[in-house]
């Protein structure tokens, strides 16, 4: 009995926090972002370049406090096996070479060379393009995030055997050998890169939604 009592507050505590981030976090932050693009875009007068500066660092903030609460979402979801995955037939190829269309901008920003490797044939898998979309996308941008100026991204999807294979890989920073094996785990960051901001969420949820959808992913 004290038990079930211990798992049914914690299920509680649970179901709270994910309220709060759906709802007591996210709608305030959306009429932030919506009131400050409002502004930006000169649709209640005209905003001169100081205002428009720290306008857009509003906008900023609230793009990455967005991203941070959707990783926690996710991974509270995912931890509750309350995320339910769409697995339909797609595309491999089609779909990565979207994601890569997408970080375009990153890379232009960062001064990156990003290139896209296709497959010379078609690459059907299962899974959920939504969730797969968002595996890519965060490994992209973890390799724009943590490279050099003037670096590379290269993203390949080939066949390994019976399986199909995207590989992500950048000229950046690196990881250190002994870290390489408590990578994916979570809020675990590199010491390499401890100065710049991020959950430790990233790579913990790349590896759950690529698990879920009967796949395995690994670092080199």
């Amino acid at each position: 009995p004290e038990d079930d009592l211990t798992l049914s507050l914690i299920k509680q505590m649970r179901e709270d926090f994910v309220h709060m981030l759906s709802h007591d976090l996210k709608n305030p932050l959306g009429i932030i972002y919506g009131s400050s693009t409002l502004v930006l875009d000169g649709k209640l007068g005209l905003v001169n370049e100081k205002q428009r500066k720290m306008l857009n660092n509003v906008v900023k903030c609230c793009g990455q406090m967005e991203s941070l609460i959707e990783d926690f979402l996710t991974m509270s979801r995912l931890e509750a096996g309350q995320l339910v995955l769409n697995l339909q037939k797609l595309e491999l190829g089609s779909l990565v070479e979207g994601v890569v269309g997408i970080a375009r901008s990153q890379f232009e920003q960062h001064e990156l060379t990003g290139l896209f490797h296709p497959s010379a044939e078609k690459l059907k898998v299962r899974g959920d393009s939504v969730q797969l979309e968002r595996v890519v996308g965060n490994l992209i941008g973890n390799a724009v995030k943590y490279n050099r100026q003037g670096g590379r991204v290269d993203v390949h999807c080939r066949r390994d055997g019976d399986l199909a294979r995207v590989e992500v890989a950048d000229t950046g920073l690196g990881i250190s050998a002994s870290e390489l094996a408590s990578v994916f785990d979570k809020f675990k960051r590199s010491a390499t890169v401890e100065r710049m901001k991020g959950s430790g969420l990233g790579l913990t949820i790349c590896r759950d939604l690529v698990e879920a959808m009967g796949g395995q992913i690994g670092v080199d």
